[in-house]
């Protein structure tokens, strides 16, 4: 057991004195304190290391447009641009948003304006946060009636008014760029990155030896 020398300086230990309840409680608090503050750092760190993070950086690339392209196209669109950020931080996106990114950037691609793809927005995130029936290859984007509305179909399906966007494209394209984020996350869990603890007895300060010349 360690000794702990607390208030006067005195080793209760070393001693042979009998500690006082006060000091002796006080040191166990101490050190459960510090361990808990120990824990809690290390598992702070490991889910920081470990955790697939999805930023803005990955909505571009599911999106295959730049970043600048990105932010004018999402600025608009109450469902990201009011999303709650902390200063210096960068936001932090789902794999069903990588999903609703990619389709409303496909959208863009085959020409519909940024005021246009606004109003398909709440119902193509509600198209696809259901499951997906496994013959849905397609999302179909109605615009028969007042309210738009965004549907998952099959290629058998005879369908209105309206326009396709390929699903199993952008399913393959999400899905592919979500492996490699595991991927790298998992190289990072097999290293074992993680705060070490080091007893710094066994280092000493490096001195260099004099040289003499002459």
């Amino acid at each position: 057991m360690k000794a702990f020398a607390l208030g006067s300086g005195k080793n209760y230990c070393r001693s042979g004195e009998a500690e006082p309840k006060s000091i002796w409680r006080n040191a166990i608090c101490v050190v459960l304190t510090q361990t808990c503050v120990d824990y809690t750092q290390l598992c702070a760190y490991s889910t920081q290391m470990l955790s697939s993070r999805i930023t803005f950086a990955d909505l571009a690339v599911v999106g295959r447009v730049d970043r600048h392209r990105l932010r004018n196209l999402l600025k608009n669109l109450p469902e990201f641009a009011k999303r709650p950020a902390r200063e210096r931080v960068a936001s932090e996106y789902t794999r069903y948003d990588l999903l609703v990114v990619a389709v409303l950037c496909e959208m863009e691609r085959m020409g519909l304006r940024k005021e246009a793809i606004a109003q398909w927005v709440s119902s193509i995130q509600q198209a696809l946060s259901g499951p997906r029936a496994m013959a849905a290859s397609q999302l179909f984007l109605s615009s028969e009636s007042q309210s738009l509305e965004a549907l998952l179909v099959d290629e058998q399906c005879q369908l209105g008014a309206g326009m396709i966007v390929d699903l199993d494209k952008i399913i393959s394209l999400v899905s592919s760029h979500c492996a490699e984020l595991d991927g790298i996350h998992e190289q990072q869990r097999e290293l074992e990155f993680g705060p070490l603890s080091v007893d710094r007895s066994k280092f000493t300060t490096y001195q260099p030896k004099a040289h003499k010349y002459g």
